[in-house]
């Protein structure tokens, strides 16, 4: 199973309560296949104007991209400051915690 999955760790405060600076989350990068994100999913993508990835959670499912959101909003930089991302711009979508 880890051989599929790629591991990432959390750096920041924005995913707060439901992941930790600290934790390590599993990402499929296949999790998508044969299905659009669904609001509620968890995800890592590339952020689209610095060279760094973001784990959010998926707030809507619009044409072309996603939006998405924190679970900490004081302390996320989401897509209230930088719009919808492109289905391109995913990584993959989170089927764990390690912490």
């Amino acid at each position: 199973m880890l051989r599929r999955r790629v591991r990432y760790r959390i750096d920041g405060d924005s995913m707060l309560p439901t992941l930790s600076p600290g934790d390590f989350v599993l990402v499929d990068p296949h999790g998508f296949d044969g299905r659009p994100p669904q609001p509620s999913d968890v995800l890592v993508a590339r952020h689209p104007y610095q060279p760094t990835v973001i784990v959010k959670r998926v707030a809507e499912v619009v044409d072309g991209g996603v939006t998405l959101v924190g679970d900490n909003p004081e302390a996320s930089s989401d897509s209230r400051s930088f719009g919808t991302i492109t289905f391109d711009a995913i990584i993959g979508r989170v089927t764990s915690r390690i912490s």
